[in-house]
């Protein structure tokens, strides 16, 4: 069964790795979650790559998420980097034999906060300064203190379920949730719906127009990962929930917020779109990727606007 998990740390999540060589085991490969059944979009790409490192753009995603639903535990993830911090030592003062008293104390002091930051994000002053005002206009906009008030923060999901997908097969899953809303309601389209129909999902977003917010969504796969979301809620117990709300932040200033609920359709395009990626994993062989190929002869002919002179 899904279950609300506790007594697991978001460092401890993260450690429950998905291992894609071991396909089309599920079993054994591991808790299947939102960001694997992205990647699965394009199976060669997932099975032909080297683990994602952590852009400047997730980094800062994170910080906010950070310190705006769990800031108790910014210190636990995240350190600043003093406005006194010595240059960092070159390389020929490191290894030099005769070292310098300055160079010893910048060795010395890089050493003593390379244990400190161990494991942590690093913080600038610049980035930090920015993440409280992303996180000031998040509690001053209406709606987004609305749902922050009313919901729980950051709950983790994790079990076995044969309710995600139409076979009926027991498949391990894991989801963080930004926002899970307990109670309250709100208003949209002149209608009223309790918000512990939704699961809510804070995004960062470079372009915040209708049309950057609707790109973002196809981009990103953001219809996908709430369905997933919400069956695991269903497969939990929450059957009431099956709603997604997005709150879309502009990434730079002035981190003005616009509060959007994805359309039914798209939901429902999304749960086709996992159903069938989980379908694939259940016949994938990672030894022998031909299967993946694109190994027909296609004719391919110029479109209509390129033949215009």
């Amino acid at each position: 069964m899904i279950e609300k998990i506790t007594t697991l740390s978001q460092t401890s999540y993260h450690q429950y790795k998905f291992r894609k060589n071991l396909l089309p085991d599920t079993d054994a490969a591991g808790p299947i979650s939102a960001s694997i059944l992205g990647e699965m979009a394009n199976p060669l790409k997932y099975l032909t790559s080297e683990e994602k490192h952590q852009t400047d753009d997730m980094a800062y995603g994170s910080m906010v998420d950070l310190l705006w639903l769990t800031p108790e535990l910014w210190d636990t993830y995240c350190i600043l980097q003093p406005d006194n911090a010595p240059k960092k030592p070159t390389q020929p003062q490191i290894n030099a034999v005769k070292k310098s008293d300055k160079a010893i104390e910048s060795i010395n002091w890089w050493n003593d906060f390379a244990r400190k930051s161990l494991g942590k994000i690093v913080v600038s002053k610049e980035i930090f300064i920015k993440v409280k005002e992303a996180v000031k206009m998040l509690n001053l906009h209406p709606l987004s203190k609305h749902i922050w008030n009313v919901s729980e923060k950051q709950t983790i999901l994790m079990g076995k379920s044969n309710k995600l997908h139409p076979n009926g097969k027991y498949y391990l899953a894991k989801a963080m949730l930004d926002l899970l809303p307990q109670e309250g309601t709100i208003e949209i389209g002149g209608m009223s719906y309790n918000l512990n129909e939704f699961v809510v999902d804070l995004k960062q977003c470079h372009n915040v127009t209708e049309f950057g917010m609707k790109n973002a969504i196809k981009t990103f796969q953001y219809n996908m990962k709430t369905a997933w979301y919400l069956n695991m809620l269903q497969a939990s117990g929450e059957t009431q929930r099956d709603k997604a709300i997005l709150i879309f932040q502009n990434s730079s200033a002035p981190f003005d917020v616009h509060v959007r609920i994805i359309d039914n359709d798209d939901i429902n395009d999304g749960k086709d779109q996992y159903i069938e990626r989980i379908t694939k994993m259940n016949s994938i062989d990672p030894n022998n990727l031909t299967g993946l190929f694109d190994n027909e002869v296609k004719v391919i002919s110029l479109p209509k606007w390129a033949k215009e002179d």
